[in-house]
């Protein structure tokens, strides 16, 4: 999808990296710093990987050129990676994600150690925190099944209602998004079929950045 899209110039050349978690001490990392010490993926994310690619490849050093997506455990990575972060990151696209940290059952929760490590790595109250000199530049896509159509988004309500609080939170804090209301539910079908969207709104927003 992105070399059809770079190719036809609806995205600009683009450096893209992939990044798992297998592997990790615990496996659930939620892209977060272990409260123990124990391990370090949030600083490996926003601080290892940014600084390996600006050092070795022809980026734009900018955190108004770099965005993070991700889908599900992802989804919630992206945008609080990009408010924790918002000096590294700028532009987030979250594909059936949550936006209050540990919402996704007990293992989720591990990472943050207790209620105020919850807080300090939530979406829903990081975004009144951003310092205003980077408001401007943020941009959040928040993709999810999220018709309120009997049957047409089946055992989606954890997703929909995320995406629902996160689109308040947004538009009460100023920020720029784009929520999509998706007919694919959480899954790689989803992934599939809205990332050209995504891609074209993050071009976009490229421009609006004057990056691209």
């Amino acid at each position: 999808t992105l070399d059809t899209m770079i190719d036809s110039g609806e995205m600009p050349a683009t450096i893209v990296v992939f990044i798992d978690s297998l592997g990790s001490p615990y496996g659930d990392t939620q892209c977060a710093d272990m409260y123990d010490g124990s391990q370090w993926f949030e600083t490996y994310i926003s601080k290892t990987v940014v600084e390996v690619l600006d050092r070795d490849f022809r980026t734009i050093a900018d955190s108004r050129a770099r965005g993070i997506m991700g889908m599900s455990a992802g989804g919630f990575c992206a945008p609080m990676l990009t408010l924790r972060h918002p000096d590294v990151f700028s532009i987030s696209i979250s594909f059936s994600g949550y936006f209050t940290a540990g919402s996704s059952g007990p293992t989720a929760q591990k990472p943050f150690g207790d209620a105020a490590g919850i807080q300090s790595h939530s979406p829903v109250v990081l975004a009144a925190q951003v310092p205003d000199v980077y408001r401007s530049s943020l941009y959040f896509v928040v993709i999810a099944c999220q018709s309120q159509v009997l049957g047409s988004c089946p055992k989606q309500e954890f997703y929909a209602s995320h995406a629902y609080n996160f689109e308040k939170v947004l538009k009460a804090d100023g920020f720029s998004y784009l929520n999509v209301s998706s007919p694919w539910t959480h899954g790689w079908g989803q992934v599939r079929n809205e990332t050209p969207g995504a891609l074209r709104a993050w071009g976009a927003r490229l421009v609006v950045n004057g990056i691209w």
